[in-house]
């Protein structure tokens, strides 16, 4: 749907361990971890929808960032994880 395709990777400085994410179209991507209780993990999640904010009303049709098609129209999306 003529969005830009993403690229991107945390590495972890110590032992130059890390994840590469790359996806051809998602809209947004969320990261996330434990913080500020203790974990070793950090959650990488491409979107192609957001969460309401607190300004919506909860109507699904009105919801921000959401992929709409019309009748018989498909969309495909895919995210390609690489660790290192």
């Amino acid at each position: 749907m003529g969005e830009e395709p993403t690229k991107f990777s945390l590495k972890n400085t110590k032992n130059n361990y890390g994840v590469e994410v790359f996806t051809p179209n998602s809209k947004f991507a969320g990261i996330w971890s434990s913080y500020p209780a203790k974990g070793q993990f950090v959650c990488i999640e491409p979107w192609w929808s957001l969460a309401d904010t607190v300004y919506t009303d909860g109507n699904f049709k009105e919801k921000f960032a959401t992929n709409k098609l019309n009748g018989k129209e498909s969309f495909d999306a895919y995210f390609e994880i690489t660790v290192f």
